[in-house]
C-alpha cells in the first residue's frame, strides 16, 4: 500500500489540483485489473505522505456504472456514467464505495494512464533482471483482468515467491460497486425474517441465511481472534449466533454491507485472507488453478454461499480431483446452508 522509496518520487499534487486527462507515465506502480477490460491501478503514498493515488488506463476510466448517488449504490434506474465522470463529479459516496471495493485503506485521487506505460513501469519493480519470468509477471499484472499488485516498501522483488505474495486476485468490475442493501441495520437481529421470501408453506427465510461470510470467518479463526475484530471491552460469548450478531453490528455500523461482493476485499483483508483464485469452476478442477496446502486456512465462495473449507490431505496439482470430498471438507452452519457445497461451482478461494 506504499511506494517503493527508491523509485521515482510521486507527484506532489492531489487529483483536484491536476488536469482531468493525464497521459504521462505513472510512477510507483500498483497494477490492478478487472474482468471488464484491461485496467491497472497505482496506489501510492504521495510525496506529502498524507494521501494515496489511484491511476487507471483510459479503458477503465471509460467503464460505466448506473450509480445512484442519493442512495449510494448501483441500480437499474439511474443514468449510466463513466468511472472518470463519477470521480470528477466529487461524489464522496462513490469514492468510498470504490475504495472499499478495491480493499485499500485510502483513496484520494484518480489518474488515467495508457496501459502500455503501466506495463513498462510495473516491470521496473523487478529486482532480479536475470529472471525474465519475474519481469513478465509484473508487466502482465498491469494488463490482466483479475490481479492486484502491491509493491513492498523495502523488500526486494527478487524471487518468484515474493512476487506471488505481492499479487492477489480481485473481483470483476461489475462487483466492485455495491448494489442495494439487503441486510438488517446495525442493532437489528440477524435472526429476523426476510419479508417477501415465503416458500410454498408460507415460511420466510431468515437474515441468518445471508451471514455466511461472518460464520465462515468465525469458524476458521476462533473466538479469541474474532473478539479482536469485534473490538471493545465487552466479553463476547463463544456462541455462533452471538458472535455473528456482534460482527454484523460492527460492519453494518461502519457502512460495510458484508454480504455484497463489493465489500469482500475490505472484509477479508481485515481478517488476513488473500484471494488465490477467482473464476467459475467445479470443485474437481480447482487444482488446475491454485495450490492447496493442508494446515492452511481457506474460505471458499461458491454460487450463493461462502464456507470454511479444510484441505484434508495433499492435493496434486493440475489434475482432476475425484472424489472431491477425499481432498476437501466444508463446514457450513446447517441453519444457514443445508445443501452440498460440492454441487455448486467455485467463484473464489481465500487463503491464510
Amino acid at each position: 500500500m506504499v511506494e517503493r522509496t527508491r523509485r521515482r518520487r510521486p507527484e506532489e499534487q492531489r487529483d483536484e489540483e491536476q488536469p482531468r486527462s493525464q497521459t504521462t507515465p505513472a510512477a510507483n506502480v500498483l497494477a490492478l485489473q478487472s474482468a471488464a477490460g484491461n485496467r491497472a491501478v497505482i496506489q501510492r503514498l504521495m510525496y506529502s505522505g498524507a494521501h494515496n493515488q489511484l491511476a487507471v488506463p483510459d479503458t477503465f476510466g471509460g467503464l460505466s456504472a448506473k450509480w445512484n448517488d442519493a442512495l449510494g449504490y448501483v441500480d437499474e434506474t439511474s443514468e449510466s456514467k463513466t468511472v472518470r465522470d463519477l470521480w470528477d463529479g466529487g461524489s464522496q459516496k462513490f469514492r468510498k464505495a470504490l475504495k472499499i471495493g478495491l480493499g485499500v485503506d485510502e483513496l484520494h485521487s484518480l489518474r488515467t494512464v495508457p496501459v502500455t506505460d503501466l506495463r513498462a513501469e510495473a516491470a521496473t519493480y523487478s529486482d532480479n533482471p536475470d529472471d525474465a519470468g519475474i519481469t513478465k509477471a509484473l508487466s502482465d499484472s498491469a494488463a490482466a483482468h483479475d490481479r492486484l499488485f502491491k509493491p513492498p516498501l523495502a523488500d526486494p522483488l527478487d524471487t518468484r515467491t515474493k512476487v506471488a505474495k505481492a499479487i492477489s486476485y480481485l473481483p470483476q468490475f461489475k462487483d466492485l460497486l455495491p448494489g442495494a442493501p439487503d441486510l438488517p441495520r446495525a442493532g437489528e437481529s440477524v435472526m429476523d425474517e426476510i419479508p417477501g421470501t415465503e416458500d410454498e408453506r408460507g415460511v420466510r427465510k431468515l437474515y441468518w441465511t445471508r451471514t455466511c461470510v461472518l460464520i465462515a470467518l468465525y469458524k476458521n479463526e476462533g473466538i479469541d481472534f474474532t473478539r479482536g475484530i469485534i473490538g471493545g471491552d465487552e466479553e463476547v460469548e463463544d456462541e455462533v449466533h452471538t458472535v455473528v450478531q456482534k460482527l454484523h453490528d460492527k460492519y453494518i455500523g461502519a457502512g460495510i454491507e458484508y454480504d455484497d461482493t463489493a465489500t469482500r476485499l475490505t472484509v477479508m483483508n481485515e481478517w488476513g485472507y488473500k484471494m488465490i483464485f477467482s473464476g467459475n469452476t467445479p470443485w474437481n478442477k480447482l487444482s488446475h488453478s491454485a495450490n492447496f496446502v493442508p494446515g492452511k486456512r481457506y474460505i471458499v465462495d461458491i454460487e450463493g454461499h461462502t464456507v470454511k473449507m479444510r484441505v484434508k490431505k495433499a492435493v496434486p496439482p493440475k489434475v482432476d480431483l475425484e472424489p472431491v470430498d477425499e481432498y476437501f471438507e466444508c463446514d457450513s452452519d446447517k441453519q444457514n446452508y443445508n445443501t452440498s457445497e460440492f454441487l455448486k461451482k467455485v467463484l473464489a478461494v481465500w487463503q491464510k
